[in-house]
């Protein structure tokens, strides 16, 4: 039975413990309405008028009684199954007063129906035995000692929860409950400064029953001194306005009007009692000082607070200033500093306040931290919050006691960064891009990037660390910095495998991160090969070879390697001459059974094998001719006509020769047999061919032992049959005379012309008085094939005649040698042939004529350039000037002769950044006979180098440009001018559109002209040039040409 607390005015109920079973009505369904019978003891007090049953959904909320009457069991229906509900009991007598609760019962409908309530037989709740009052003193903890028990449970199991009714002098942090076993304590700390009553629900429960047992506390005022709140220090200036500081007083347990505020002064003290007056408003004092005139310095002064009870007693300090005294600051210096913070200090005198002024970089206003103490003597400051890596500007400022300030210079201070790793200074990342992992004998390329939060990538810095090992020796592992990233290279040594440790070190003002890799070297299977393999130059083709090497595989033995032999040509060797492998342990060789039969030049391709893989080499055999094998040197074609090709040669060692004349369209070949001449020089002319065709030719010479050589086979095609004009020569006797010399001396202006007939030509030149003419005569000659060329007569001289009056000249005209030029040309460098002074050039467009060395641009289909004029003549070499045309032109690229003329055999290569399957044809002008050079992407199969009176073309599959590089000696009639080593850029596939792209290779000037002719209308037009380029673009038409002027600019 649990006592329940006293009623006043009610004697005791007691109420037996209530006990709770099951009506069997409950159904499956757990959300089915079930009823529930509440039953207890009788109470044993005074006579009971009713009982009143609590209920609830916890045990702290019972609420909305229900009478039972005197009757002590009720029946609840229509309860939820699965809820949880609280019942309590109380005794009510006929006066309506009413006893304390019962214990507390727990029923949940919807249970196990065989399971026992709680409080039924054996299972009964846990018991909690502690006395009912408790009283304690404010601000003072109380510890109360209970007890627990259970009949069916451990003590160790048994929970117990307290509540506070009143949680202002009980909060929930106030309450704790101590001990696992039967003995328990709970410990009560009430709220600073408060005191009253307040009840507990203590509640005990197991894992099935729970019971509740109210106790009261009650904690009891005491007596607090008052708190005295008072200024740290009283700054004053003697003779000065009275001050005024502001004193509070608290006293929680008293009234307002039963405390009060004293001075007490010292013996010594500055002040009198008659400087002094409190005054006061509520709790809020008045301190009114007024300072003497005649004293100052610094002393104390004791407030006291009393509520009539108590005191409080509280020193201050006193310091009364100098009339007009200077504060002054000295020694001002930075003691520590972190990251965040810095400790400041210096040394004032006469100063009532201080403040620290703290101005970070880039502002414009500072920002004041108060000092809170200030004395005569050393100060410091602790300044909080700073950012790292960041400049301040720091100054202390002091106020003296009658107002004046002096402020101290400024010490500027960069704060340091944090430690590494801190998020003021964060360390750099380190990313891979890709494994470290190679295979044996291979070259690793990892990439590497970084990431920093301060920096850009490119402004940290990489090393690396590793042991220098047989896998990795210091020149086999390197970084390569890149744009923003860096490339770690390694090659491992050969025919090594295994792992190396390698530590990457990223630096970032001296923070570094490490990161480790393993490099990884995987194992491959080697490939077996063939050393000490050399040419084999074969003295005489009586001779035979042998050819040694040594065979090695690291991965499998010799006696399981083999070997296939291929030879270049395929008949290399000779329809007799058979090869035989000898092995002797690693060393093997090749033998050749019989003597080579020819002179000559082949390749041996060896494969070597093993299980898995295959190794090939080759070298080069040179078999020698005998000192009496004919030759054939310097062939050329010396003259070609419709039906024939005439050839010349020299001839070495020779007892026959023939000529083979073979059609490149397939026709059937022509063999001629030549008779040799005394001498070594040969002549033979291939009659008999037809015309307009390209015919490959051959020499073959035929010598002693049946040994035998042909030569290069020289591509020729036979010309359409042509007119011949026979020369007559220029009639100089029909200007024979004496001169006059009151006549004038004048040129043409005007360009006759007249057409060519066989036999003779008459030229009519108009004369409009007696005069010394000079004639410069040129005529355009033109054959079946339209090929066409200017011939210049007498020139240099001109033909000076005295014309007395009509006059007739007839010429005849022989068919000068044509030459067949492509209209593309390079650009020229004119500075090397340019004197200073005004030069004069006609351009020709290279898509509708041929250029020469002077360069020349026209649309005019008639207008071919005489062939004979030439630029290339420099006085002095030392007076060069630097305009430069540069032409644009499409592929092939041409270069017709004069400019590159006699470039000296050290000449270097005028090819630069080739492609593959790039191919220079060079021609020759006077043997009429061509070489290709080809690039594979590697090598030139021979030198492309200009010689006397070759011109080159160069064809090129890429469309980004080619490089074309000059360099030597360039001979310019007979004048040797070392030409400038230059580099030209080739545009391919891009065809002259006008005058245009011509002219973007001079320097032009805004206000500029170009003005040009049509020659077929007579018209002239005009083209200006300026910043936004030509108005109009100057393009040429059918039938015009133009004339550039070139001045040399200062």
């Amino acid at each position: 039975m649990i006592t329940p607390r006293r009623i006043r005015g009610l004697k005791a109920h007691r109420i037996g413990r209530a006990i709770a079973w099951w009506i069997a009505t409950m159904c499956a369904a757990l959300t089915q309405a079930a009823s529930l019978k509440l039953a207890w003891e009788p109470s044993e007090g005074p006579p009971v008028w009713e009982y009143k049953i609590y209920t609830g959904f916890s045990s702290n909320s019972l609420a909305n009684p229900i009478s039972s009457g005197p009757h002590t069991e009720f029946t609840f229906t229509n309860l939820v199954s699965g809820s949880n509900y609280y019942f309590g009991v109380k005794a009510v007598d006929s006066r309506g007063r009413e006893s304390d609760f019962s214990n507390i019962l727990l029923a949940k409908p919807g249970d196990v129906a065989v399971a026992l309530p709680c409080g039924s037989g054996t299972n009964q709740p846990p018991i909690l035995e502690i006395l009912p009052d408790f009283i304690g003193r404010e601000d003072t903890e109380l510890r109360i000692n209970f007890t627990v028990s259970s009949l069916k449970t451990e003590p160790e199991q048994i929970r117990v929860l307290c509540r506070a009714s009143n949680a202002n002098l009980l909060p929930a942090a106030s309450i704790r409950l101590l001990g696992t076993g039967t003995q328990r304590q709970l410990i009560l700390q009430p709220a600073l400064n408060q005191h009253g009553t307040s009840t507990l629900d203590l509640e005990v429960s197991d894992a099935e029953c729970t019971a509740l047992t109210v106790v009261s506390v009650r904690f009891t005022p005491v007596e607090d001194s008052p708190q005295l709140i008072v200024p740290p220090q009283l700054l004053l200036s003697a003779g000065r306005e009275p001050q005024n500081f502001p004193v509070r007083v608290i006293d929680v347990d008293s009234l307002s009007p039963n405390l009060s505020l004293a001075v007490d002064l010292p013996p010594d003290s500055l002040l009198s009692m008659t400087n002094i007056q409190i005054t006061r408003a509520s709790n809020a004092w008045n301190l009114r000082i007024s300072p003497p005139a005649d004293r100052f310095g610094t002393g104390t002064l004791a407030l006291v607070a009393s509520d009539g009870i108590t005191f409080t007693r509280k020193l201050t300090i006193l310091q009364i200033a100098a009339p007009d005294t200077l504060p002054q600051l000295s020694d001002e210096r930075i003691v520590t500093m972190e990251s965040d913070q810095i400790q400041l200090a210096w040394v004032s005198q006469d100063a009532a306040s201080t403040e620290v002024l703290l101005t970070p970089d880039g502002a414009s206003t500072p920002t004041a931290f108060p000092v809170t103490t200030t004395v005569d003597g050393p100060q410091s400051f602790l300044l909080t919050g700073l950012v790292p890596d960041t400049l301040y500007g720091i100054q202390i400022r002091a106020v003296g006691h009658s107002g004046l300030d002096t402020n101290s210079s400024v010490i500027q201070v960069r704060t340091p960064r944090g430690p590494c790793g801190s998020p003021s200074s964060p360390l750099p990342q380190i990313h891979l891009v890709g494994d470290p992992i190679v295979a044996e004998d291979g070259l690793l390329r990892l990439e590497i990037r970084a990431s920093s939060q301060r920096r850009e990538p490119g402004l940290l810095a990489l090393a690396m660390t590793w042991t220098n090992s047989a896998l990795l020796g210091p020149d086999q592992i390197w970084l390569e910095a890149g744009e923003n990233h860096w490339l770690l290279f390694a090659r491992p040594s050969p025919d090594a495998t295994g792992s190396e440790l390698v530590t990457l070190h990223l630096e970032e003002d001296g923070c570094i991160t490490q990161l480790p890799l393993e490099l990884q070297v995987t194992p491959v299977d080697d490939p077996p090969s063939l050393e000490e393999l050399t040419s084999v130059i074969v003295q005489s083709v009586d001779l035979p070879a042998d050819i040694h090497m040594v065979a090695s595989d690291l991965d499998t033995p010799v006696e399981l390697l083999t070997l296939q032999i291929a030879f270049d040509p395929p008949d290399f060797p000779g329809e007799s001459n058979q090869v035989s492998v000898i092995r002797t342990n690693k060393n093997w060789s090749l033998h050749f059974t019989e003597p080579f039969t020819q002179p000559g030049t082949g390749f041996v391709f060896l494969a070597i094998a093993d299980l898995t893989s295959t190794n090939t080499f080759s070298l080069r055999i040179v078999v020698l001719p005998p000192p009496d094998l004919p030759q054939i040197i310097r062939p050329a074609v010396t003259a070609v006509t419709s039906d024939s090709i005439s050839l010349e040669w020299e001839s070495v060692h020779a007892t026959e020769t023939d000529i083979e004349a073979s059609p490149v369209d397939g026709g059937p070949a022509l063999r001629f047999t030549h008779v040799l001449k005394e001498g070594s020089l040969q002549s033979h002319q291939v009659n008999g061919l037809r015309s307009e065709t390209d015919y490959s030719l051959r020499i073959l010479s035929r010598g002693r032992r049946r040994m035998s050589v042909e030569s290069v086979a020289m591509g020729i095609r036979t010309l359409r049959t042509a007119r011949v004009y026979q020369p007559i020569g220029i009639p100089l006797a029909r200007c024979s005379g004496s001169v006059n010399q009151d006549q004038l001396t004048f040129g043409m202006s005007a360009l006759l012309r007249t057409s060519l007939e066989e036999g003779e030509a008459t030229l009519t030149l108009p004369i409009y008085h007696a005069a010394v003419y000079r004639f410069w005569m040129r005529v355009l000659i033109t054959n079946e094939l339209s090929n066409s060329v200017w011939i210049g007569i007498n020139e240099n001289p001109p033909v000076e005649c005295k014309v007395l009056g009509q006059s007739e000249g007839r010429w005849q005209w022989a068919l000068a040698s044509v030459m067949e030029a492509t209209p593309e040309a390079q650009p020229v460098p004119l500075s090397q042939y340019l004197a200073p002074g005004r030069h004069q050039f006609r351009l020709l467009n290279p898509d509708l004529g041929w250029a020469v060395s002077h360069i020349i641009v026209s649309n005019d289909p008639e207008f071919i350039p005489d062939h004979s004029t030439s630029i290339l003549g420099v006085a002095d070499p030392s007076q060069l000037t630097d305009p430069l045309i540069r032409i644009l032109m499409s592929q092939p690229l041409a270069w017709i002769g004069n400019p590159l003329r006699g470039v000296s055999e050290h000449g270097g290569t005028f090819v630069l950044n080739p492609g593959t399957n790039t191919v220079v044809r060079k021609h020759n002008w006077q043997s009429e006979t061509t070489q290709d050079s080809s690039y594979d992407g590697a090598h030139w199969t021979s030198r492309p180098i200009l010689e006397w009176r070759e011109s080159a073309s160069v064809s090129h599959e890429e469309t980004n440009g080619l490089d074309i590089v000059f360099s030597g000696t360039v001979s310019t009639r007979n004048l040797p001018v070392q030409a400038r080593a230059g580099r030209w850029r080739w545009v391919p596939n891009r065809p002259v559109e006008g005058l245009a792209p011509v002219i973007l290779g001079v320097s032009f000037r805004p206000g500029d002209e170009i003005t040009w002719l049509d020659t077929a209308t007579g018209l002239t037009r005009t083209s200006r040039y300026d910043a936004g380029g030509w108005n109009p673009v100057p393009t040429l038409s059918l039938g015009e040409s133009l004339l550039l002027d070139l001045v040399p600019r200062e």
